[in-house]
This record gives structure tokens, C-alpha cells and sequence, in this order.
């Protein structure tokens, strides 16, 4: 319909010239993250789960195209792992094809991935995966610790009542 007259809503015209599949929307993450927690994203398919000590972002958009967003209610964390390498955070991230930054004060993070193929995944270490706990090393020439070895006079023993 052509009017001559009148006004139209953004709304109503917006549709008729962009691909509505692309559209930014605001997803609540309250379920996931807690009270505050969001996503801006114009992913088709999105979904954040946490597990522990990671946090697994899944999403859909078109290979080829560059996805922009934002997630706000995430806690700190050490790494962020896309297409199977850790990147680190740069401030000017979105100067190149694919990047991040994490916003400490506002606990948000801001990606930018350019789709290699529909489905992409991020991985969220929130804790540093070389420093858990493993067995100890020595290094070579140092001398071996010294371990008493447990003997009766040297093992606890519950205290007598």
C-alpha cells in the first residue's frame, strides 16, 4: 500500500527492506547467568550454557557473514576459545574479522566472529586450564624434595577422649 499522506512507523516499513532473520534482539540470560543477565545478538539460534568452570556459547548465522554481540552477566574469566584456538582480548577487536573484549566493570563481553560455517562455538574458561592442579614436576638437577617417612612416632592419631 502507497500513501500520499500521513506517517509510518519504522516498524512497519523496516520489514519490507531487510531480512527480519537479521535483526539485533535482546535475549534474557536470567535462567543461566542470574537477575540482569542478557545477550544482544541477531544470531537465528543462540544458546549459553554454563558448566562448572566453562561456559559454552552456541550460535547460528550465516557462513560468510560477520556476527556482532554482546553478553553482559558473564563473570571474569581467563580464556575464550573460538573454532578450536584461544584468542586474546583486544580493545580494537572489531577493526578485524573476528575478535573479542571483556568489560570488567559492566561483566560484559563483546564479540566479533565472522561465521566460517552456519554453526560456530565459543568456549569460556573461567579458569586458567594450565594452572590445574597436576602432578608436580622437578626440574631437572634439582635435588629431591626430602619426605619423612611415616613412622609411630610421627603419625596422627586421633586425640583420647
Amino acid at each position: 500500500e502507497v500513501r500520499r499522506e500521513g506517517s509510518s512507523t519504522p516498524e512497519s516499513i523496516y520489514p519490507l527492506i531487510a531480512d527480519p532473520r537479521a535483526y539485533p534482539r535482546h535475549l534474557s540470560l536470567a535462567d543461566e547467568l542470574g537477575d540482569g543477565a542478557w545477550a544482544l545478538t541477531a544470531a537465528e539460534n543462540f544458546t549459553l550454557r554454563p558448566a562448572g568452570e566453562e561456559t559454552v556459547i552456541t550460535m547460528e548465522f550465516p557462513a560468510g557473514s560477520s556476527h556482532h554481540l554482546a553478553i553482559s552477566g558473564i563473570r571474569s574469566f581467563e580464556t575464550l576459545i573460538m573454532r578450536g584456538v584461544e584468542w586474546n582480548p583486544d580493545p580494537i577487536f572489531q577493526q578485524y574479522h573476528s575478535g573479542w573484549n571483556y568489560d570488567a566493570a559492566r561483566e560484559t563481553l563483546y564479540i566479533k566472529i565472522r561465521h566460517r560455517t552456519r554453526g560456530e562455538t565459543i568456549r569460556i574458561l573461567h579458569t586458567d586450564p594450565a594452572s590445574e592442579a597436576g602432578p608436580e614436576i622437578q626440574a631437572p638437577g634439582q635435588p629431591e624434595p626430602e619426605i619423612e617417612p611415616e613412622t609411630a612416632e610421627n603419625a596422627e592419631t586421633a586425640p583420647a577422649e
